[in-house]
């Protein structure tokens, strides 16, 4: 069976187990170039992902997609639109926009692909260049010294690639952004571009929170030390969190309380099972 035929199938599949599967793509499946996928939605099919502890979100950074204010921004920075693209000071305004391509999922290897698509609209939108890149996933993600397209070197603008923390308490996740003794985990050809820290991104104050993030026993002291850090690298724009990606789909009877459910991207969907209950059941 070819690829558009079995992905297709599969989706009527998720369709008929639940009739708003498709309400989250748009427009609906016609083939791999035609899937658009709705980045404004966070659920889906109407189950919450359970991506964090809500005692360890910020209620300190936002986001909004605005073009018309990005555009005003844009305006009284002096950068000057000419044509489709704006310049200042003889400096044309333009990123280059790198991902992988998975050969590992036929269904859904383009995804990345369609993502980097409705980001660049939104981006020439407001007058900004973009060339677009892609590569193969072992060529991205290797981490050889010698291979100079790899992630780790990190010779782009912008680089779009799946990450998070393994575990609900996300201490060791925010190595990504530390840059350690003598810069020691940034990336870079001292350390063979082993270090974890891709964006060679170096804040004093955001290394010493870590510091002490990993030695504090005090579960509130940790929390307060990890929205602290999480402030500093969204209001720097270190990093840009774009789609909550979905781990694997389920289909759930509507006779479940689906609160009981809570997936999660670092458990198995059965973890809480032993507290799954009818939606008539009373108990807890």
């Amino acid at each position: 069976m070819g690829h558009a035929a079995s992905c297709a199938g599969a989706l009527a599949v998720l369709e008929s187990i639940d009739p708003g599967f498709l309400a989250f793509f748009q427009p609906a499946w016609t083939g791999p170039g035609q899937l658009r996928i709705r980045l404004e939605e966070i659920a889906w099919g109407g189950v919450p992902a359970q991506t964090g502890i809500p005692a360890l979100e910020s209620p300190n950074t936002s986001y909004e997609f605005n073009l018309d204010a990005a555009n005003g921004l844009l305006d009284e920075a002096g950068w000057i639109r000419e044509g489709n693209t704006r310049a200042k000071d003889g400096v044309e305004l333009s990123v280059s926009f790198y991902t992988s391509v998975s050969a590992s999922n036929d269904d859904f290897k383009w995804f990345r692909q369609e993502e980097q698509a409705i980001v660049k609209a939104g981006w020439e939108a407001i007058g900004v260049k973009v060339q677009l890149g892609r590569l193969p996933g072992d060529e991205f993600f290797d981490t050889s010294p010698e291979n100079l397209q790899s992630f780790a070197h990190f010779y782009r603008d912008i680089q779009m690639f799946a990450s998070g923390p393994e575990t609900p308490f996300p201490c060791y996740y925010f190595q990504d952004w530390y840059a350690g003794p003598d810069q020691s985990n940034v990336a870079q050809r001292a350390n063979d571009w082993q270090g974890w820290n891709l964006q060679r991104y170096v804040n004093a104050e955001f290394d010493a929170l870590y510091d002490e993030v990993v030695a504090t026993t005090d579960p509130e002291r940790a929390a307060e030390l990890l929205i602290q850090m999480n402030d500093l690298i969204v209001d720097d724009f270190v990093v840009v969190p774009l789609v909550a990606n979905g781990d694997h789909p389920f289909a759930l009877s509507n006779r479940i309380a689906v609160e009981n459910v809570a997936p999660s991207f670092w458990e198995p969907i059965f973890w809480n099972i032993a507290n799954w209950r009818i939606v008539d059941d009373q108990a807890v």
